[in-house]
């Protein structure tokens, strides 16, 4: 029962299986061993993934996404193990086994050096919102020089006018005579006064003062802003995405010799276990089961060549009767 269970699992025909001797039983345990390894990994980088970067928070859903990823990987390398012969597959699969490697060792980073990427998040967020607020402080401070420019110059024109003439004309109607029609007749009368008033632009300066106690006040809030406590909402707030944990994984892992040795190692071992199907069937000669499948195949492969060729002989032998 159990042989049958792992003959479906790996692909084999049970019953092709009982004509081989005990090499090809082994090869069955080692298919089956390498998969389970594969798929294992594979299901708990689809957990980690669900449950960090898609944002799953059910258990239900995260163990869906993990069985998601192993059956994917499952079928892959059924793919390679009921291959038979050589070819290209194998190389298209080696490609696909580093790439495999170099995310599934990003993400195990990532799990591994969790508390040092939070760290490095935090710095980055910290920097950026420094950057903001240096922008904030500098563009302040180029309008209070602005104002205060302007202000002196105003103060200039004040000192020389404190005050200016301001003429102001006023038309009004007058009556002078009723006519021989019985209509009252008016004459217009401008009147014109000459006054001083204050300067307009003491109004400016006062307009400008008020301008810059609201920019002196800002640029004390930017100077005494709360950065560190800025940095928790951002980051309390806001859904770290994989990317942004791949860039502080790079920092991370680039810091010192030992992250990268470590990452080496890491890679190395994840890709060993994904070319592990590859380079049994790549490297090692065909087991009993195999060889009987591709005796099969050959067999069946003449069977079918020779009906063609007899077919084809009875076609010719017959168009030459007829012709005849």
């Amino acid at each position: 029962m159990i042989k049958k269970l792992t003959c479906r699992f790996v692909g084999w025909n049970s019953n092709l299986l009982t004509q081989c001797g005990e090499a090809s039983q082994r090869v069955l345990k080692i298919y089956t061993c390498a998969l389970l390894i594969i798929m294992t990994i594979w299901a708990t980088i689809g957990f980690v993934f669900s449950q960090r970067y898609i944002g799953i928070e059910s258990i239900v859903g995260r163990v869906a996404v993990a069985l998601i990823f192993a059956i994917v990987v499952f079928m892959i390398e059924r793919i390679i193990i009921l291959h038979i012969g050589k070819g290209g597959i194998y190389w298209f699969r080696t490609f696909l086994a580093v790439c495999m490697a170099i995310l599934g060792a990003f993400i195990f980073d990532q799990m591994i050096f969790r508390n040092d990427l939070e760290d490095a998040i935090r710095i980055e967020e910290k920097h950026k919102i420094e950057n903001e607020i240096n922008e904030k402080i500098s563009k302040t401070q180029q309008e209070i020089t602005i104002l205060k420019a302007e202000n002196d110059s105003l103060y200039i024109e004040i000192a020389k006018k404190p005050t200016i003439h301001q003429t102001s004309t006023h038309a009004r109607n007058v009556p002078t005579h009723i006519d021989s029609n019985g209509v009252q007749q008016y004459k217009r009368i401008v009147d014109i006064s000459v006054g001083h008033i204050a300067n307009p632009a003491q109004a400016q300066v006062k307009e400008n003062e008020r301008r810059l106690q609201r920019y002196e006040q800002e640029l004390f809030n930017y100077r005494n802003f709360d950065i560190e406590g800025e940095v928790q909402n951002r980051i309390k707030n806001k859904k770290t995405g994989f990317l942004e944990e791949l860039k502080a994984s790079l920092r991370v892992i680039g810091e010192s010799w030992i992250s990268v040795v470590f990452y080496c190692i890491l890679f190395a071992v994840l890709l060993c276990l994904e070319l592990f199907v590859v380079s049994l069937k790549w490297f090692k000669s065909p087991c009993e089961y195999e060889l009987l499948v591709k005796h099969q195949l050959d067999c069946k492969t003449l069977q079918l060549k020779y009906a063609w060729d007899e077919l084809n002989k009875r076609y010719v032998t017959q168009t030459m009767e007829k012709e005849s």
